[in-house]
């Protein structure tokens, strides 16, 4: 069996050297909506902590 092939001309180029989580906007804001999450957990276990008396 033979195999030919054609050039592919609407491939676009291969991704290199880019970061996504840094240029994207999206990402970037899951991020930080994260974070602030991860806060006010944070907050909210050191209130219950006190009113324990842990």
């Amino acid at each position: 069996m033979v195999w030919t092939t054609h050039t592919v001309f609407n491939q676009p180029n291969p991704l290199g050297n880019g970061n996504l989580f840094l240029s994207d906007m999206p990402p970037r804001g899951q991020n930080r909506l994260f974070d602030l999450t991860q806060q006010l957990f944070d907050l909210c276990d050191t209130l219950l902590q006190r009113a324990m008396g842990v």
